[in-house]
């Protein structure tokens, strides 16, 4: 898939941004000692952050384009995170294919975007249960709690994505 250069500049600068203020949104799910708060917190970011290249470029594959950057950038961090951004990018440009199949309504690209929040979580959830050894998820209990915690954090990125559309109609002019 091509892009210009114009769309490789919002991807990469999304994925900039998303870094650097998401350190700030991540610092502040640090705060109360809650398994999963910090992707609580996270989800509207996320929402809001991925809305901008999906409503600009328009076409799947973008996702996985912003969460290969930013996987890129966080790779230097952890490993592990960078390859559940990626995996949580690719997994929702899929699930884009076969629910939506393209980017041609304002509900499939909130709808889209909402995922990408919720399969951030699941991933992360993957990578720190059975790779990294970190057992904070086990606090949850059943496993079967993920299925509201999913489901909230699709409510609260579907939220950032309503956010950032109107946002995006109300202070940026529309004409490129």
């Amino acid at each position: 898939m091509k892009y210009s250069a114009k769309e490789i500049a919002t991807i990469a600068i999304t994925a900039a941004l998303t870094v650097v203020i998401g350190l700030v949104f991540y610092m502040m799910g640090s705060v109360l000692p809650i398994p999963g708060n910090k992707f609580l917190i996270f989800a509207p970011f996320l929402g809001f952050m991925m809305y901008v290249p999906v409503d600009r470029i328009g076409r799947v594959g973008t996702v996985s384009m912003v969460s290969a950057i930013f996987a890129f950038i966080m790779g230097f961090i952890n490993i592990f995170m960078a390859l559940a951004i990626l995996l949580a990018g690719i997994s929702n440009d899929l699930l884009t294919l076969v629910f939506f199949r393209n980017y041609s309504t304002e509900f499939r690209k909130v709808a889209s975007v909402g995922m990408y929040s919720s399969l951030s979580f699941l991933w992360a959830f993957v990578m720190s249960y059975y790779f990294t050894g970190n057992k904070l998820f086990l606090l949850i209990g059943d496993k079967r709690v993920l299925i509201p915690i999913v489901a909230v954090t699709y409510g609260l990125g579907v939220l950032g994505a309503f956010i950032s559309k109107d946002l995006l109609k109300k202070r940026i002019n529309r004409k490129q």
